[in-house]
């Protein structure tokens, strides 16, 4: 049961990132909203990266999904969290460079300043968005499920309640108010992991033993197609994260940003293997329980009274400031990407009212999304196949030096489009064929300018 002060302690942790919020929001420019004066140290960084990136996504669809399918969903995320990490490790300095030079925020304002193309960057744009739709629903449905488990109030409600109150303190701090509730975030996960994890173990009643076979088998999500692609393109798709994008640009230097993605690399794995950890525990525990609830049973079952509400806490943090990161770039990229060019010569103190407004436009829309869909795998499958046809024009603008913007337009809109195309037929593994035909489209084009400018060069010597 949740006592007094379980909730004592979950309204506490509220009123403290309100109080970030705030406290982040005096004096806040458009840059410091965005990329934090692009002056994070290290250990913000780091505690930033992790908690942003164990959210929902991660931490709690593996924990979800290792209670149906086993350990196999779980194993796919480890490769891809770790992989994109070494990914940002190695790419940050060219990525940072780019940024700090044009003061770019986004990366379809990359796209557009490098393939010279507004349409470029409005079509990317509009991809971000979408994808991130459906991802930042996927942590309002995991906030909805904290919420249901402390109170009597049904799903909807404490949907409606929690993600209003997620909307209001994004849009007053920004990405600075994030970095600092990502600190608290990783302390107070750290804790609770630590004191959980052993209480289950040690428990007579989690047997591993009678685990079936099933569960141990890393083909059982998706079969083979999907774990062997997921595994092949990790560190491809790892260029489709726009919140890590964000903590690059507003990293304090290239080797800031390098050293973080180096040290995240190793602290994740363990968190989402944590997640797999739980996930069986409440399949040999509990029957036929909703699967995005498993891990809040187990909570309220092995933590005692006040460490029962720091546990609920330490999902609620990881919910709420993977919210706000990706509530960020949802609005950002709606303000830098689509309407900012439209406003003129605005000042600064309009243009972030703007993007506050954009910010909460976008939140809602996510919140409402959270409705209509409630399945946390699924939902962070569709956000993830909805972003991978952006990887090869993403990659191109960093590392090629000839770049065509009507081919990065067609790869990127072709890759979708055979993406959702497939989806029918092939529900958790369309991304392969719609990433193919996004990255041959660049690769054919690549080869056809080598070959018109060796033909040329060929010409002026005769």
């Amino acid at each position: 049961m949740i006592s007094t002060l379980d909730l004592i302690i979950v309204g506490a942790y509220i009123v403290l990132v309100f109080f970030i919020a705030i406290h982040s929001s005096r004096k806040q420019g458009v840059e410091s909203f965005l990329v934090n004066n692009r002056s994070t140290g290290l250990l913000l960084l780091v505690f930033s990266i992790v908690s942003t990136n164990v959210g929902a996504g991660f931490f709690l669809s593996v924990a979800a999904e290792s209670y149906i399918t086993g350990i196999s969903f779980g194993i796919s995320m480890i490769v891809i969290s770790t992989a994109t990490a070494l990914t940002f490790a190695a790419i940050s300095g060219r990525g940072k460079k780019i940024a700090d030079q044009r003061k770019i925020h986004t990366i379809p304002e990359l796209l557009t300043t490098r393939y010279k193309s507004q349409s470029t960057g409005l079509v990317a744009a509009i991809i971000v968005i979408g994808g991130y739709l459906f991802v930042t629903a996927l942590q309002f449905v995991g906030i909805g499920a904290i919420g249901s488990v402390i109170s009597s109030l049904d799903l909807n409600t404490i949907l409606l309640i929690s993600g209003l109150v997620t909307i209001a303190y994004t849009a007053i701090g920004g990405i600075r108010s994030d970095i600092y509730a990502d600190a608290i975030s990783f302390i107070i996960m750290v804790v609770v992991l630590a004191i959980i994890v052993p209480k289950i173990g040690l428990s007579d009643h989690v047997d591993f033993s009678k685990l079936p076979a099933s569960k141990l088998n890393v083909f059982a999500f998706g079969g083979v197609a999907f774990f062997v692609l997921s595994i092949l393109l990790a560190a491809i798709s790892s260029f489709m994260f726009m919140e890590l994008w964000q903590r690059i640009f507003a990293a304090e230097s290239i080797k800031t940003a390098r050293r973080a993605f180096l040290i995240s690399a190793l602290i994740q794995p363990l968190f989402i293997g944590t997640g797999i950890f739980l996930g069986l525990s409440a399949s040999i525990l509990y029957k036929d329980v909703n699967k995005s609830q498993a891990i809040f049973n187990l909570m309220v079952d092995f933590l005692p009274p006040g460490l029962l509400g720091l546990g609920l806490v330490s999902i609620l943090a990881i919910l709420m400031t993977t919210v706000n990161s990706l509530v960020v770039v949802g609005g950002t990229t709606l303000f830098t990407d689509i309407i900012k060019s439209r406003l003129g010569n605005n000042n600064e103190k309009s243009q972030l009212v703007w993007l506050r407004t954009l910010t909460v436009i976008f939140g809602l829309c996510a919140l409402g999304m959270a409705f209509i869909f409630t399945d946390i795998v699924k939902l962070f499958l569709m956000g993830a196949f909805v972003m991978m046809p952006l990887c090869p024009a993403i990659i191109w603008a960093l590392f090629a030096k000839k770049l065509s913007s009507s081919a990065a337009i067609i790869s990127m809109v072709g890759g979708v489009a055979v993406t959702f195309a497939l989806l029918p037929r092939l529900p958790e593994t369309a991304f392969g064929p719609g990433f193919l035909i996004s990255l041959l489209v660049l690769v054919i084009n690549h080869y056809y300018q080598k070959h018109c400018t060796s033909k040329k060069e060929k010409e002026n010597v005769y």
